[in-house]
């Protein structure tokens, strides 16, 4: 089977009006169909993360024109360039896994591990204030949902601190409690908010200082797992073991370029014993089934972060991907749809 055509469109999908998360109302990207020589098609997402990603979505038109019209595709498909915006290539990195499963009749997993299980658990997101915290991390601990992460950077550590106690207490000893901080705060001042929250049992906080270079003096002074996010995208996977007092890295295909840098990725940090999730940039619903691919394989944790399918009002998929607490692998086959026509 050979790569025979290639082909880009534009998507736009209103975002929910209280997530003040994203910058606009809306979150547009471009989607990647490539189609093969045998009539199968499949399709990728690249959706730039306004505030994240070093690329926007005219970086991405410019650089899909330049990389067609300079390389042949199937050349292309099998070497993707290193300089090709880090979105475009997990979107071109998914389409050209999709039509080789499709040609095999297999799933994602099956091609990126050899290992893969058939359920994993959503992490629900939580971006609200202090005193909403408790009450809608025990209302999704209530509807089933076994890992939840709150996002902490926006708060005072002190407040953070209480607030993630009372959570802790509020929802069961086996329901997962990850924090985000968004390198919000400095070193004596994430230190002080770990020392606070280290009974309570926490899988791990994402990058609590602003300055990272510090991350693994604060690792070993406090008695919480310390996430990679933002960190990740500024080494390669070979350069992981210099982070290696990490207990888990967030691995993000539309920030680090690919499913298959995701998989490499995970690969050193489990040669490591650090723990890789998968996790989502706001992408469409085509996108979510690319880190999904992730999740489902085992090197990577059974929680995936893809709850920010949520905040989109719309989807490009019709009808939508129904995303319950835990999700089967059979999922995976709406990777053979196509979107639906934009209006």
């Amino acid at each position: 089977m050979k790569c025979d055509s290639g082909h880009i469109e534009p998507y736009r999908i209103p975002i929910r009006a209280e997530e003040g998360g994203l910058t606009g109302s809306e979150r547009h990207g471009r989607l990647v169909r490539l189609t093969s020589d045998t009539g199968l098609s499949a399709w990728g997402d690249a959706a730039p993360l306004p505030g994240f990603s070093n690329e926007t979505v005219a970086d991405v038109d410019r650089a899909w024109s330049t990389w067609i019209a300079s390389c042949p595709l199937e050349e292309l498909m099998q070497d993707l360039p290193p300089d090709m915006p880090p979105s475009l290539r997990f979107a071109i990195d998914q389409a050209r896994l999709g039509l080789e499963t499709a040609a095999r009749g297999s799933l994602h997993p099956i091609l990126l591990s050899g290992q893969y299980r058939k359920e994993v658990h959503v992490g629900a997101l939580l971006d609200c204030s202090t005193d909403d915290a408790v009450e809608q991390a025990g209302r999704l601990a209530n509807l089933g949902y076994m890992s939840i992460k709150i996002k902490v950077g926006k708060w005072n550590s002190i407040a953070a601190a209480d607030a993630v106690r009372a959570t802790r207490l509020t929802v069961a000893n086996d329901t997962q409690i990850t924090l985000d901080a968004n390198r919000a705060w400095g070193f004596d001042e994430a230190s002080e908010f770990l020392k606070r929250i280290e009974d309570c049992d926490i899988t791990y906080v994402e990058e609590p200082l602003r300055n990272p270079a510090h991350l693994d003096r604060l690792a070993a002074s406090v008695n919480v797992g310390i996430a990679l996010d933002e960190s990740i995208l500024e080494f390669s996977p070979s350069e992981l073991n210099q982070w290696a007092f990490a207990s888990h890295i967030v691995v993000k295909p539309t920030l680090v370029g690919g499913l298959t840098r995701g998989i490499e990725f995970a690969e050193a940090a489990a040669a490591l014993g650090i723990r890789a999730v998968a996790s989502a940039c706001f992408e469409s619903g085509i996108g979510i089934l690319g880190v999904l691919s992730l999740a489902f394989s085992e090197n990577f944790d059974a929680v995936a972060g893809v709850d920010t399918y949520r905040r989109l009002r719309g989807d490009v998929l019709q009808p939508r991907l129904l995303l319950p607490p835990r999700v089967d692998i059979n999922i995976l086959n709406r990777v053979y749809d196509g979107p639906s026509r934009q209006e």
